[in-house]
């Protein structure tokens, strides 16, 4: 008979976005990070969260563009995100950076609409969500509703609602209803529907589970009947398609539908060759990411939206806003941080904390602890489900990325990201929350990482202060890993190793995922890149190293270092990604290693289609579960 686990863990039913299991477990593929609303100060753009229902909880967050004139009135847009009803937020890094762009270029006031999510919101709430918080628009019609904002500057002469995926099929369920009951006092003049998820396809069955009372594949939210798409009472449609978006199919038969059905509105499209579902999402600087000529033309541009007249390369998050700063802004590298004049510094993303426990998915256990108390430093530990008391473990100590700057050992990204390397590998882990610039420039994240290692070795003899280490850290069999920042700072703490070395400790290898290296002349696809772009990336490496003698100081450029053949380890991961500018670095720093005299084995993973960091972002991917697993390989020593 199998265990009680195994039986636990058997599969009900499994989809593209969730994973339902006989028990009446569910499990959710995507997670979902949510960041508090903020200001931008080179465009003006302004945020702000409302509560629109208590019972059940909706929410929205509004954006309104620089308003000169306060008796400025301008379009109003309403718009509802994706995430196959189940995940995602309009409060995420992706929607509230996507739509700081779009209100800054279209010029607009927003309202991104905060709905209820399946399992805890079933279908159709998601939907009905969506209609409360149309109604909650209208109100303001009169100028007399609970927003000022809506009030003093929302022209409902010039409506338009819209969405992405699943929130462009729920504007056409709105769209409908307004056809049947009206609007009052609210002129709708386009919906756009950007890679709209429809019936016709294998999530169909997806959406039907999630929705008890469905009417089956010709339930009219599926597959809209020509009656409802006759009596849209938008004045013009525009639909967004990807080439290699698999919604592609079924989001063309419903403009086709809708173009049969007697609708007497424009319908206009706009199709982008060679790119996937949601591109603009995950890639805004992309020369193919959402224009908005559907509303009046913007006179102002956003940080995140490339001109099409722009040379656009790789730079994929590193879209950097280098152009003119206002008069109060000292450094702005938007989308990350930004110093003012003052001495404040607001740091946009990677803000959000996490605690410390055990994740019911993996089984792994979490707590934090200080390693430095003179600093005030802590870490969090990993351990993973059911080890033997007397089970050593390989000691894995992770440092986080986020350009020296931003996001956290305690942040959501990364404690999802440990839960699952720690239970796939087997390991127990130290993630090293270390001391961020530019408050504490490069050296101390260095040196904090380093004086978590020794932390970390004075366990050594089983007497440490955590027993988690006393009784299953294998000394012997140490790894050094990180992304991007926390990578860069990983071949460093190996350097030091090398060098000074720590009693009763080995380290095996070091894991590096797309590393933050870089140099003064543009290497491979870099001169490909937007000349603001690389300014950027160098940028960041200057405000974190103020001392620094330029890009090819060895701490950002290790291929100068004349000491690299001293790496203390045997062992070297490099993962680099097809569509990560920093590819050619990290494929440059494998060769100069090989070359150095350093006599360990190198492997390197070259993801192919996948921009910088993506294994954080979609960490269920097909790509990120084979570079996990390639990352066990690596670590357990198998081929």
């Amino acid at each position: 008979m199998g265990s009680i686990e195994e039986a636990s863990n058997e599969v009900d039913r499994k989809f593209r976005f969730l994973t339902a299991y006989k028990d009446g477990r569910v499990e959710i593929h995507y997670s979902t990070q949510k960041i508090p609303p903020s200001n931008d100060p080179n465009t003006g753009v302004q945020s702000k969260d409302v509560t629109i229902s208590t019972e059940p909880p909706v929410s929205a967050r509004i954006y309104l563009p620089k308003i000169l004139d306060p008796t400025q009135k301008v379009p109003v847009l309403y718009y509802l995100h994706g995430g196959g009803f189940c995940f995602e937020s309009a409060f995420s890094p992706l929607f509230h950076s996507h739509l700081m762009a779009l209100v800054a270029e279209s010029n607009v006031v927003a309202v991104s609409l905060e709905y209820g999510l399946w399992p805890e919101r079933p279908l159709p709430g998601s939907y009905l969500d969506a209609w409360a918080g149309l109604q909650w628009i209208a109100s303001h019609v009169k100028g007399n509703g609970p927003e000022p904002w809506l009030n003093d500057h929302a022209d409902f002469s010039r409506f338009f609602m819209g969405g992405d995926s699943g929130g462009a099929n729920m504007s056409n369920f709105l769209a409908v209803h307004i056809g049947s009951y009206g609007l009052p006092g609210v002129r709708f003049i386009g919906m756009i529907m950007v890679h709209p998820f429809f019936g016709g396809m294998e999530d169909d069955e997806m959406w039907m589970f999630m929705y008890p009372t469905n009417c089956g594949k010709q339930d009219p939210k599926l597959k809209p009947p020509p009656e409802d798409l006759a009596k849209l009472p938008c004045e013009k449609v525009l639909f967004f398609f990807a080439e290699k978006d698999h919604l592609r199919e079924v989001g063309g038969i419903f403009y086709e539908d809708l173009k049969k059905s007697g609708y007497k509105g424009a319908v206009e499209v706009v199709e982008h060759g060679g790119v996937a579902h949601e591109f603009h999402l995950f890639d805004p600087a992309h020369d193919k990411s959402i224009n908005p000529p559907f509303f009046s033309r913007a006179t102002t541009t956003s940080s995140y939206i490339v001109n099409q007249s722009e040379k656009k390369g790789k730079a994929t998050m590193f879209s950097f806003n280098m152009d003119a700063a206002k008069a109060d802004v000292a450094i702005d590298l938007s989308p990350f941080i930004i110093l003012y004049k003052d001495g404040r510094i607001e740091r946009l993303i990677g803000n959000e904390i996490a605690p410390p426990s055990h994740d019911p998915k993996s089984n792994v256990q979490s707590k934090d602890v200080v390693y430095s108390k003179e600093a005030k430093l802590s870490c969090r530990l990993y351990l993973p489900k059911k080890v033997h008391p007397n089970k050593k473990l390989p000691l894995l100590i992770y440092v986080h990325g986020g350009g020296f700057c931003i996001e956290s050992a305690f942040s959501p990204t990364y404690h999802n990201n440990l839960n699952l390397l720690v239970a796939e590998a087997k390991v127990i882990a130290i993630s090293v929350d270390y001391r961020r610039v530019p408050e504490h420039p490069i050296p101390i994240p260095y040196d904090d990482s380093w004086a978590a290692l020794n932390w970390a070795a004075s366990h050594v003899n089983g007497d440490g202060p955590e027993e988690w280490l006393n009784k299953h850290a294998d000394f012997s069999n140490v790894f050094l890993a990180g992304d991007s920042a926390g990578g860069n700072i990983a071949h460093h703490v190996a350097m030091r190793f090398g060098q000074e070395k720590l009693n009763g400790v080995r380290v095996s290898g070091i894991v590096l995922i797309n590393p933050y290296f870089w140099g003064e002349e543009p290497i491979g696809n870099e001169v490909n890149e937007l000349e603001r772009v690389l300014k950027g990336i160098s940028a960041t490496w200057h405000l974190a190293c103020p001392e620094t003698s330029g890009c090819d100081d060895p701490l950002i450029n290790p291929t100068k270092d004349p000491n690299l053949s001293s790496l203390g380890c045997s062992k070297v991961f490099v993962a680099v990604a097809e569509e990560d500018l920093l590819r050619d670095r990290g494929l440059l720093y494998c060769d100069t290693l090989k070359k150095s005299g350093w006599s360990g084995e190198i492997e390197i993973m070259d993801v192919k289609g996948e921009g910088h960091v993506f294994h954080l972002f979609k960490p269920t991917s097909v790509n990120a579960v084979a570079m996990l697993k390639n990352i066990v390989s690596f670590i357990h020593g198998q081929n």
